[in-house]
């Protein structure tokens, strides 16, 4: 996997597993599973992409069966909960840092609606989430704020190809709250002197920083120029978003590039944001799929459908987020 081994972090994740009787819904889970391996392992370069989205279909027509053979539907006309969860069962979910605060509501709500359900909730930048899958580590559900990990993984078969689009956000240069070097706008950070924190190249935020300077290279001569300059001036590079906060704030950084979603109340009691325009600025898309192997595809799967409601929708607004690309607003 390509940049995996950069930044890993040295602590394995603990992964809580609960047995569970075996139904007639999980054997053809388990079934499908086992045609939709031989399919990709059998594809040529040329019929791969045909192969995936039969085997798409086949995996989402299994679980759809392996849910309704196992739920009893609630009374005419009341409101239930998807599906009452096996006792003391648990989902893990690995989730970008920057969906810390939005998921640990969402991981609540989504309790409420399997009762007897645990959802558990591992953070961390996406690179090194995609490190620990591809060491071994084996969580439920995935949610990155970089597609390009998403993709990563489902060539490497460690998540299921169906993804959702769930999110999105937009960058925005925070300083800290005295603002000392006086930063206005995008073109004091080429500024020499300036000190700017910004995330590591494979790191989402990283990556997304890293488009906004193509962006300016684009602009003009002299935003080519500002890019250039803007990068040179980066005196630390983080691991997560979540760092490059921590550097600004504690006045170790005259600036930083983060999401607009992280400028929560208690960041603004610490930092200034500094406004990107437009017509440069970058829309990060966050993505979530089941992952390869869990032994609760279905609750799995519910969660990742979930995600595009308006109930869930309505959480990653309150946190700052906006609808992904074709979700209503």
């Amino acid at each position: 996997m390509a940049d995996l081994d950069g930044d890993a972090a040295d602590a394995p994740v603990r992964e809580v597993r609960h047995p569970a009787a075996r139904s007639d819904g999980a054997e053809a889970v388990a079934d499908a599973r086992a045609v939709i391996s031989r399919l990709l392992r059998r594809a040529s370069s040329t019929c791969r992409r045909l192969v995936a989205g039969l085997a798409a279909l086949l995996w989402a027509t299994c679980l759809s069966g392996s849910a309704a053979s196992g739920a009893t539907g609630p009374a005419h006309g009341a409101r239930a909960p998807a599906h009452a969860a096996p006792p003391d069962s648990s989902l893990l979910v690995f989730a970008a840092s920057s969906l810390t605060d939005a998921f640990t509501e969402i991981g609540k709500a989504f309790e409420g609606r399997h009762p007897g359900l645990r959802v558990q909730l591992h953070f961390a930048g996406t690179q090194q989430l995609a490190l620990e899958l591809d060491r071994g580590a084996r969580p439920d559900v995935f949610a990155t704020a970089d597609p390009r990990w998403m993709d990563e993984l489902k060539a490497l078969e460690r998540v299921w190809l169906g993804s959702e689009d769930f999110a999105a956000t937009r960058l925005v240069v925070i300083v800290p709250s005295l603002n000392r070097a006086r930063i206005r706008g995008l073109a004091d950070l080429g500024r020499p002197g300036v000190k700017v924190a910004l995330g590591r190249e494979q790191t989402a935020i990283g990556h997304y920083s890293r488009v906004l300077v193509r962006n300016l290279a684009r602009s003009s001569p002299s935003g080519d120029s500002l890019g250039r300059r803007l990068l040179a001036n980066a005196a630390s590079q983080e691991a997560d978003v979540k760092a490059v906060e921590a550097r600004v704030a504690r006045g170790q950084a005259d600036a930083g590039i983060v999401y607009r979603s992280e400028l929560t109340p208690a960041l603004l009691r610490r930092v200034r944001p500094v406004e990107i325009p437009d017509s440069l600025n970058v829309r990060a898309i966050y993505s979530i799929s089941v992952v390869r192997d869990t032994p609760r595809p279905g609750l799995a799967l519910d969660m990742v459908k979930w995600m595009r409601t308006s109930e869930a929708q309505k959480i990653m607004r309150r946190h700052g987020f906006m609808p992904a690309p074709g979700l209503a607003r």
